[in-house]
């Protein structure tokens, strides 16, 4: 393989080639439509953030479509002339789908092009999996690496949703290395006594096998004031810590409103956990949580050890939130979404998260708003010295894409790529560059 580019690297490029683009637009090209054979035997619906070799291959997954229907592992190359999107995986290839079905999270890369992940359902206990694909000549060699619910109970977690694993290392661009521990989260299961409400779990190879940890149960307070419900996986920094985000649960939580951030350390014997926020603190007249409600998606952390964020819902308008803990534990909201005319600045950001670059740009994507006509999701900037400056990079429209429920990944160059859930020519989604 040719040396991986870093994510780091890539970042500050875009972060150079889109500052001060206020008032200049972008353009966007739809390099695939999935569903473009019949049955959608190439996949539909992606969700999920696009991971690259560094050789100029993307690699992601699709919610649905392939031969069952249940989903596809897909690989999206420029052969010079035009882009190829190749499926390499159709889920739901065995009996009772034992090999896992609809795969709503990313992908990781490790230096000899294996790729490893995590399907929703399926498995051998119908709650999710975990697997591995590498590459043989041509194919791609599939292996059942954990089936979640094997614990009685689901005490070892079920259910993955919206998760990528990650990795120490992972966010500067360096490859996963094929040893050290990969980490991430279920939905569900855990042996909380208060509920079922998700664990975070380490995976570490030893040996020809792996060992799965459950090194937290989510909702173990009283009240679930540690939050529960992880839709995604986590962040991890170069210390080894932990940072994610919790749909419900909080100190503040009321009706279907609430979710935490939180951080998780490892004191060497046991992992510990820290709240750094609870959402709906700060609750309007209307019953709005302003501060932000609803958190999807795993936080970014720069090397100050500062993190940042989106809720899907919240802000001044209940259209979702930008948000900064400081790494001394200081709460800022960054905007409010919906809040310039007709939510030309993007609406309810999904389990996206934000890309960080060197700059200290943020970029996201939002699955509504961003057009005054159709309200199908943005690709958007936060820069500034307190990141409160927002940009609007390209606004959805349906043909060119909608629904973006992935982060971008960016190249060499500066080209941001990433995939919409909806739109395109049969509305399952498409692959899309955007050029500065």
């Amino acid at each position: 393989m040719n040396k991986l580019l870093t994510i780091t690297a890539a970042l500050a490029l875009a972060g150079a080639a889109f500052a001060g683009q206020a008032h200049a637009a972008a353009t966007i090209t739809v390099l695939h439509s999935f569903c473009a054979k019949t049955d959608c035997t190439d996949g539909g619906l992606p969700s999920s953030p696009l991971v690259s070799d560094g050789a100029g291959n993307y690699y992601g997954t699709t919610q649905q479509g392939g031969d069952m229907n249940e989903g596809t592992v897909f690989k999206a190359h420029f052969d010079g002339t035009r882009w190829d999107v190749t499926r390499i995986y159709s889920f739901c290839a065995k009996n009772n789908c034992a090999d896992g079905a609809q795969p709503y999270g990313g992908l990781v890369i490790d230096m000899n092009g294996n790729l490893y992940g995590a399907a929703t359902g399926g498995g051998a206990n119908a709650k999710g999996m975990l697997f591995k694909l590498a590459p043989h000549g041509s194919k791609y060699l599939f292996t059942d690496i954990h089936d979640f619910c094997s614990a009685a109970n689901c005490v070892d977690g079920a259910t993955p949703g919206y998760m990528t694993l990650a990795y120490q290392g992972q966010s500067s661009g360096t490859p996963y290395d094929g040893t050290s521990p990969l980490y991430g989260t279920t939905f569900l299961g855990g042996a909380s006594s208060v509920g079922q409400f998700g664990v975070a779990f380490s995976f570490t190879p030893k040996g020809k096998g792996w060992t799965y940890k459950d090194i937290y149960d989510f909702c173990s307070l009283a009240n679930c004031n540690d939050g529960a419900l992880a839709d995604t996986g986590v962040t991890v920094d170069g210390s080894g810590n932990l940072y994610g985000a919790l749909e419900a649960g909080g100190e503040f939580q009321n009706a279907d409103h609430g979710g935490t951030i939180y951080k998780l350390s490892f004191n060497g014997t046991r992992w510990k956990f820290n709240l750094l926020h609870a959402f709906c603190e700060d609750v309007d007249g209307a019953g709005t949580c302003t501060d932000g409600d609803g958190p999807l998606s795993p936080p970014a952390v720069d090397a100050d050890g500062n993190v940042y964020g989106t809720t899907f819902n919240g802000g001044l308008l209940n259209g979702g939130a930008a948000y900064e803990v400081s790494a001394g534990g200081k709460f800022a909201s960054l905007h409010s979404f919906c809040t310039v005319g007709m939510c030309l600045d993007g609406q309810n950001p999904g389990p996206a998260g934000l890309m960080l670059d060197n700059h200290g740009n943020l970029f996201g994507t939002t699955t509504a708003g961003g057009n005054k006509t159709l309200s199908d999701g943005a690709v958007f900037q936060l820069s500034g010295t307190k990141h409160t400056t927002l940009t609007t990079i390209i606004a959805f429209k349906g043909t060119n894409g909608a629904m973006p429920y992935s982060s971008v990944t960016v190249d060499g160059s500066g080209n941001l790529f990433g995939v919409t859930t909806g739109g395109g020519k049969d509305k399952e989604g498409v692959l899309f560059q955007i050029k500065p």
